[in-house]
């Protein structure tokens, strides 16, 4: 372009644009890209700045489409560009400000016309551009598909090269940033096209040569994200997440960064840092799918990494290439400080579920306040909000299934029921649920999400997880206060209630069946067998709460105690007669004791005698409960 750009309308008025965009063919050696590369532009910071770059570069790229089939221009820069790449780390040793400025500004070009390729060509379309001009490639004899495959591969694994080989420095950092940022827009031709495998970059880099680089780049991409957290480049952020998919709510996420989805509002250009832009990178590849059968090289990366700091107890195969070592207490410490971010959610998630050694090491951890408040905030947030709001009901899905995960070790459970949830004094209004543990502020907030769930949301999958997860932790919980524990037994009294009407209405509509409402009782059928099973996973929570930990439950005694009368009528229904015993044990045994020694009816004075009783239990008339 050349020169400071002062106005975005004038972009479509330089004459180097013009020419990069006109009909005349460039040559790859041709002076004009020095100048063309040498150009001031001032990035738009709102959303209204972004709208207008958009509109005045439009008709450029129009042209430049209708063009470069036939002189090859854009093709031609990617070769400029390629030749620059291969010269980068030299440049950076030397501290050569110019050549750097040069080739950060080609990849904004690249990465400006690739955006608008994926938002308005097909996948064929898009390879096209990259063919370089026939006549100057007389010595190859390749078809025209294997030259558009040549130079975009060619392209692709130069980035992938600046992210590995280049360190990060004040000088390079840009560079690195528009390389990650090259690389999103490359791989949204899915956010397009709706299949996650069909974009040629997609392929490349999944089965590909590039995929040979699979573990290394993604060693770097974890790297950055773990020690460059903190180095921000501007780029436009916004807040608003589409629903669908995990993939494609995070695609769609994703290239909103770079501005490639629109929405209505208008907002300040937020800092995204080079370590959050290489996770975002690393997520979207390792969220593509393959077909069945297929080695997925980047799940396999990130799935086999073990702990540089340690000696492992796995010995690595010997013809393995994707194992590679990393610091787990550095991306650990990342990791607990932006939990409560949904990529670095999505990173953990897929670390606990797949990677051993990185679960082991987060579950061996005996400090898990800076890991489990942040993901427990979010949690707590969705029961005060709406989850269609811009908090995301992935993030609610997220941080639930890695709550489930990590409630599925017993150690895990120990510990959290042991440490104090220092933070989160605020969270709640009530004076009554201060001084939590980490486990007795999850059993709430759980316990909140199922209550709203019930009336608002009647999510199943999302009851069931919140269920799960109470299930996991039953075993080990301890000095739970009086509030949890009235929470939890009024829980299910609302779940009883609730049930009765709707088996009242299931036996009207039986009794009068009417045709056009045949949807509706099929509606209401699966509700009663919804509740049922509530009923019973909550049953299951409280038998495993008495036979495992009675002991340290005085205030979930009480609370049995308290609504013994909502206990009765569940002796009567076949489906929950098995659960109800020991429940009905442990209620006949304090209740006798109590009236032995005539106690007073004040609380202090009933939780007294309920410990004084406790030395007097005898766990072994219990039954154990068959799930």
């Amino acid at each position: 372009m050349g020169g400071q750009i002062s106005s975005y309308s004038k972009i479509g008025d330089n004459l180097l644009v013009r020419q990069f965009v006109g009909n005349e063919p460039i040559s790859v050696n041709d002076p004009f890209w020095n100048s063309f590369l040498s150009f001031n532009l001032s990035h738009p910071s709102l959303k209204s700045e972004w709208e207008m770059f958009e509109k005045c570069i439009d008709d450029s790229l129009k042209s430049l489409v209708h063009n470069t089939v036939n002189t090859g221009n854009f093709a031609s820069l990617i070769q400029v560009f390629i030749r620059r790449a291969s010269e980068l780390r030299e440049s950076s040793q030397c501290n050569d400000k110019l050549f750097f400025w040069q080739t950060n500004n080609a990849l904004f070009i690249i990465r400006t016309c690739c955006k608008f390729f994926s938002k308005n060509l097909t996948d064929e379309a898009v390879l096209r551009v990259f063919v370089t001009k026939v006549k100057e490639r007389e010595d190859v004899e390749s078809s025209a598909d294997v030259l558009s495959e040549n130079c975009l591969e060619e392209f692709v694994s130069s980035i992938i090269a600046i992210l590995i080989d280049l360190p990060v420095n004040w000088i390079t950092i840009k560079a690195l940033m528009e390389s990650l940022s090259c690389l999103l827009v490359l791989l949204s031709r899915e956010v397009y096209e709706g299949n996650v495998i069909s974009s040629a970059v997609a392929k490349m880099m999944l089965f590909g040569k590039c995929a040979i680089h699979a573990p290394l780049l993604t060693k770097t991409l974890l790297l950055l994200y773990s020690k460059h957290a903190e180095d921000a480049c501007p780029l436009e952020k916004t807040d608003q997440f589409g629903g669908g998919s995990i993939f494609v709510g995070l695609a769609n996420s994703l290239m909103e960064l770079l501005q490639i989805d629109n929405n209505d509002k208008e907002k300040q250009v937020k800092s995204i840092t080079l370590g959050d832009q290489a996770l975002n990178v690393l997520l979207l590849l390792v969220s593509h799918s393959t077909p069945e059968g297929t080695i997925h090289p980047f799940r396999q990366a990130l799935f086999s990494f073990i702990n540089s700091q340690e000696q492992s107890m796995v010995t690595l195969p010997t013809t393995s290439v994707v194992c590679f070592k990393i610091n787990f207490t550095e991306l650990y410490d990342q990791i607990c400080s932006r939990s409560g971010d949904r990529p670095s959610l999505l990173l953990l998630y897929f670390l606990l579920y797949k990677n051993v050694e990185f679960r082991n090491y987060v579950l061996s951890r005996v400090n898990l306040q800076n890991l489990i408040l942040p993901i427990l905030k979010v949690l707590h947030t969705s029961s005060q909000t709406d989850v269609d709001s811009n908090l995301g009901s992935q993030h609610l899905y997220l941080a639930l299934i890695v709550v489930v995960i990590l409630s599925e070790d017993d150690f895990f459970c120990k510990i959290i029921h042991e440490t104090p949830a220092k933070g989160a004094e605020g969270w709640f209004a009530e004076r009554s649920v201060r001084d939590l543990t980490l486990g007795g502020l999850a059993v709430l907030i759980l316990v909140k999400i199922i209550q709203k769930n019930l009336f608002v949301y009647r999510d199943r999958y999302l009851q069931t997880n919140c269920l799960a997860a109470l299930a996991n932790m039953s075993s080990n919980f301890k000095e739970l206060p009086s509030s949890v524990c009235q929470k939890l037994i009024d829980l299910l009294d609302r779940l009883s209630k609730r049930h009765a009407r709707f088996v009242k209405r299931k036996e009207l509509s039986m009794k009068y069946v009417v045709t056009e409402e045949v949807n509706s009782q099929v509606e209401l059928f699966q509700d009663v067998t919804a509740l049922e099973e509530a009923m019973r996973m909550f049953l299951e929570i409280l038998n495993s709460a008495l036979i495992h930990n009675l002991t340290h439950n005085i205030h979930l005694v009480y609370a049995i105690l308290h609504q013994k009368d909502l206990f009765r009528d569940f002796e009567q229904h076949p489906m929950f007669q098995d659960l109800i015993w020991n429940i009905t044990c442990v209620i006949n045994f304090f209740s006798t004791r109590l009236r032995e020694v005539g106690t007073e009816t004040s609380v202090e004075s009933i939780l007294e005698d309920i410990k004084t009783a406790m030395f007097h239990w005898n766990p072994e008339g219990l039954k154990v409960v068959e799930n």
